[in-house]
């Protein structure tokens, strides 16, 4: 023997290998077959049960029994791949109707496993039997198996339209399948038309389907979209549990949905819903339970939402919209409606469908209605020859008596009595009993009837109205037994789900406190007026209050960044503490990257209001852009303004067209500047100049102030010294220029450390403390009035000490 070794291009050889490849998992293994709507694995195992005689009938038998026959007589692939297979067309929730009759653990709509196959047994589903009616009718095409040790259908007579009442899912090499269950009795109706009119419209069809109709009982809504899938093949629409709102002689009200998104796992669900109660996500909300239980059955569902009392009715219908939103209570199903048609793959509108469902019926009838005729046609030769033996009864009793042996018997027969040798062998084979005078009056009954049956199974083959007709009876029959209500209610349009989570949070005053190493809490109001002084609180060591503010739960903050980002967030979603507390870490509650840290926190009541959003940056810069541009549903960091290289946001306020703006520096300059020359830009511009600065200078703080109101600028110096200057004493500039000096005398290393724009009475008090070396905190009071050129004490140091930081109180 001769080896030859060919050489080919390694490209051309993968790309044939991968193209057999991809031709049989299209045509063998994920796509179903248009004409009965089954993979191989599907049709092998119900054509495997139902030779050996595994019927609705007869009892359960072990499901290891028909995996290893299917594997050993027509699916030479693993065992679990057909196990799983069987499992599917078991599940009530996964087919509408199913195919195998199951015994024992068969998973559940909470993605249960089944039991192993050696567990768990099974029989063909009565549904499944219309599936394979006259299979042994020559009425498909039979091929030899692998081994060729038997033969397996290429397809199944399929008496009902499977692949629309069933669907199918798969996913092939380049190709995909998702085609959603629906109603037996309104596709056999379509089905029904088509013989009719076989020009019918899709249009015409759709309206006789509708829409798909799932075994779980969801709505299903968007019309448009639905119409997509069956005028395109491709098209996706939504599915959403039913809701009920119950209202408990005692107790809360309660939301129960119920029938569930197809392909939906409820326990999912239901730890979804109990994560939003959990995370606070949404306020109203007291308890979710999964009161799913028999009465259900295995589709069914009920989960409960218990809400607190006294809700408006658009309060809760925020509360739904929002569980509907982000939960798979409401899910997106996309239809791909490909199927393998002529052995190819293609992707159908409906009509396509019904079409190719009803001429694999024809040929199913006519194939069958030709075996039938061809039994018929034998039958009534034989019955003839009965006939004409019984009429000559003497005459062939003689002639068998006189044979010499049953071949001299037949040719005898054949020759004298003018009978056929099949007639003649029938003769031989008749029973004395059948010479009896009723037994011949059967006979001529049954040749009469056989001619009756005969000149009808020849008009049906010669006449395809007939044949359409013999069709359309059996279809209406074959559905009688799996006709019922859709479970799908169907909706035209999507609901809109308008989420205001805002509505349903209860409208209280808190104070919001941020600490420098970003540490954040949230405290009732009346917690905070219980605070006495502010060295009280919980502090890690080196860290300090950067910001606290007087807020509404309903308020929306802004986290701006020293960077130029910023973050949104819902303020009762801050986590609530005590004064004590260290508070929650900021990251936790917003995505905060590695090295921000946050420069400025804004509340919002309402973006449409009248405001601009103000920046003033370190180096002078001003930016004012209209509030609604920071309005964002993102939960990641949002670019709030362009920065020079080396500039950083210094601090930000909300302003309208009444307000003034002053900044504070570090080195004692206070710049009072009015907004006619400051104009709304866009949200990623940088500013212009507000303040010139002087060499190592920063902008410390600005703020708006109201220009009919006067106010104070308080001053503190890191050796511990403050000023309070009246605003009359502050005269106005104009945009870019320097700002008034309100502290001479500071020494090359003195600074400012915090400055703050009051309104506030003479003699008020401000309480605070101040920081000693990054450690010590250090309460004080201080009255404001106008101070003597000379500051004054507000932190006695020795010499070695400095203030790096001053924590102010707001007012209670």
């Amino acid at each position: 023997m001769t080896e030859k070794t060919l050489q080919t291009d390694i490209a051309e050889l993968l790309g044939d290998r991968f193209g057999r490849y991809s031709k049989y998992t299209i045509q063998h293994r994920a796509i179903p077959d248009a004409r009965d709507g089954l993979k191989p694995v599907q049709r092998r195992i119900l054509y495997a049960m139902y030779m050996a005689g595994n019927t609705p009938d007869k009892g359960y038998r072990k499901s290891a029994k028909t995996v290893g026959d299917v594997m050993g007589n027509f699916h030479p692939h693993g065992d679990t791949s057909i196990y799983d297979a069987m499992v599917h067309m078991a599940q009530p929730f996964k087919t509408n109707e199913p195919m195998i009759d199951g015994h024992g653990n068969w998973g559940s709509i909470d993605r249960d496993p089944p039991a192993a196959m050696r567990y768990t047994e099974a029989r063909l589903s009565a549904y499944a039997i219309e599936l394979l009616t006259d299979i042994r009718k020559d009425t498909v095409r039979m091929i030899p198996n692998f081994d060729e040790t038997t033969d397996e259908p290429m397809v199944l007579p399929a008496r009902l339209p499977n692949l629309l009442i069933n669907g199918a899912a798969g996913i092939a090499s380049g190709f995909a399948t998702n085609i959603p269950s629906h109603n037996p009795k309104d596709v056999v109706d379509a089905c029904i038309a088509y013989l009719k009119n076989s020009d019918i419209s899709n249009e015409a069809l759709i309206d006789i389907v509708q829409a798909p109709d799932f075994p779980t009982g969801c709505e299903v809504m968007d019309e448009k979209g639905i119409r997509a899938m069956y005028t395109t093949g491709s098209g996706s629409f939504m599915m959403s549990a039913r809701l009920e709102v119950e209202y408990p002689k005692k107790g809360n009200p309660q939301l129960v949905f119920s029938h569930i998104p197809y392909n939906a796992v409820k326990q999912q669900i239901v730890i979804a819903l109990q994560e939003i109660v959990l995370n606070r996500d949404i306020e109203g909300i007291v308890e979710v339970r999964d009161e799913t239980d028999r009465k259900h059955g295995m589709t069914g569902a009920r989960i409960v939402v218990e809400v607190k009392k006294g809700l408006s009715d658009e309060q809760v219908g925020s509360i739904v919209a929002y569980l509907y939103k982000n939960t798979d209570l409401m899910s997106r199903y996309a239809a791909n409606m490909t199927a393998i048609v002529d052995g190819r793959p293609e992707k159908l509108d409906l009509k396509k469908f019904v079409a190719a469902y009803v001429e694999h019926q024809r040929d199913v009838i006519r194939r069958r209605t030709q075996f039938d005729l061809d039994r018929a046609k034998e039958r009534f030769h034989i019955v003839e020859g009965y006939i004409k033996a019984l009429q000559s009864l003497d005459e062939v009793i003689r002639i068998i008596r006189e044979s010499q042996d049953r071949k001299d018997a037949v040719e005898q027969l054949t020759s004298r009595i003018e009978l056929t040798e099949i007639q003649a062998n029938a003769i031989l084979d008749l029973r004395l009993y059948r010479l009896t005078n009723l037994e011949v009056a059967s006979f001529q009954k049954e040749w009469e009837e056989l001619k009756r049956t005969i000149a009808k199974l020849e008009s049906i083959l010669a006449s395809p109205k007939l044949l359409d007709k013999v069709i359309s009876t059996e279809l209406s029959d074959f559905v009688k037994p799996y006709t019922h209500e859709r479970r799908s209610p169907i909706k035209a349009e999507v609901v809109e789900l308008n989420v205001n989570v805002a509505m349903t949070i209860p409208e209280e005053e808190v104070y919001v406190v941020l600490t420098k190493n970003g540490y954040i809490r949230r405290l009732s109001k009346r917690a905070y007026m219980g605070v006495e002084r502010i060295d009280s609180m919980s502090l890690k060591l080196g860290d300090s209050v950067q910001l606290t503010l007087l807020v509404k739960t309903t308020d929306t903050l802004l986290l701006f960044t020293t960077g130029g980002v910023y973050y949104s967030l819902l303020a009762y979603k801050i986590p609530e503490g005590r004064w004590k507390d260290e508070g929650s870490p900021l990251h936790t509650v917003v995505p905060l990257g590695t090295g921000e840290t946050i420069a400025d926190i804004v509340a919002v009541a309402d973006f449409s209001a009248e405001k601009s959003v103000c920046f003033v940056t370190a180096f002078g810069l001003v930016k004012k852009t209209t509030l609604k541009e920071y309005q964002t549903d993102r939960s990641v960091a949002v670019k709030a303004l362009k920065l020079k290289e080396g500039d950083e946001v210094a601090t930000v306020f909300l302003t309208d067209g009444d307000d003034r703006i002053v900044a504070l520096t570090e080195r004692g300059y206070v710049g009072l500047y009015t907004q006619e020359d400051i104009g709304d830009i866009g949200k990623n511009a940088s500013g212009s100049k507000l303040i010139v600065l002087s060499k190592n200078d920063r902008v410390l703080q600005a703020s708006a102030v109201h220009r009919e109101k006067p106010f104070y600028v308080v001053l503190f110096e890191s050796h511990g010294y403050f000023r309070a200057v009246y605003s009359q004493r502050i005269p106005i500039k104009h945009r870019g220029s320097k700002g008034t000096l309100a502290w001479k005398g500071l020494g090359p290393e003195d600074r400012v450390v915090r400055g703050i724009a009051i309104d506030a009475a003479p003699g008020e008090t401000v309480q605070g403390a101040h920081v000693v070396n990054g450690q010590l905190i250090t309460p004080f009071a201080i009255d404001v009035k106008p101070t003597p050129a000379e500051p004054m004490l507000y932190a006695p140091l020795d010499l070695q000490s400095i203030v790096t930081d001053v924590i102010l109180m707001p007012k209670k």
